[in-house]
């Protein structure tokens, strides 16, 4: 699988899609990955609860599993810090595009050593994948710009932090 060294968001109003470019280490090339609204209605739901609820985060060994309403709490404060990180665009030029773009329908998301996830974004007949590998913070910057978007595109999504955000954490209770 290549690497990925940055990645573009952009909304099609003609296809009503979001629009990633993965920008490769290896090569000049870029890859267009569409995502739909149907996609994104079931993806970020999903990743915001496993991001939630810590299954995203590798318990380091000799610690003892957080609680859900930590792990909760510190998504939700995670999320807000990773708001604030200014996205670097890389300047993409029409030749570097790749031809063949694909349509996402599956996305595996993996937990990859210390604080580090791949997520793996695959077409229908499993042929083409595109693999991200980033932090927690980066993950829900990542997540983030796909609500903004959404938003944007005027799609009626739920924010999935909506739920995560009120929960609310006071250190020193046990649990």
């Amino acid at each position: 699988m290549k690497v990925v060294e940055s990645v573009n968001f952009a909304y099609d109003g003609k296809t009503d899609r979001i629009h990633l470019y993965a920008c490769f280490k290896e090569s000049a090339t870029v890859t267009r990955v569409e995502l739909t609204r149907r996609f994104l209605a079931q993806f970020l739901p999903s990743v915001s609860a496993r991001v939630a609820d810590g299954s995203v985060a590798p318990v380091r060994a000799g610690k003892i599993a957080p609680s859900a309403a930590h792990n909760r709490a510190t998504a939700a404060r995670e999320h807000t810090i990773a708001r604030q990180i200014p996205l670097r665009k890389k300047q993409l030029k029409q030749s570097q595009l790749d031809d063949q773009g694909f349509l996402a329908l599956f996305i595996t998301i993996k937990t990859r050593g210390e604080g580090n996830i791949l997520l793996v974004l695959t077409n229908e007949a499993k042929d083409r994948e595109v693999g991200l590998q980033m932090s927690v913070l980066e993950l829900h910057r990542f997540i983030d710009q796909l609500i903004t978007l959404a938003a944007q595109a005027e799609w009626g999504l739920p924010d999935p932090w909506a739920t995560v955000k009120s929960a609310s954490y006071q250190p020193g209770l046990a649990h």
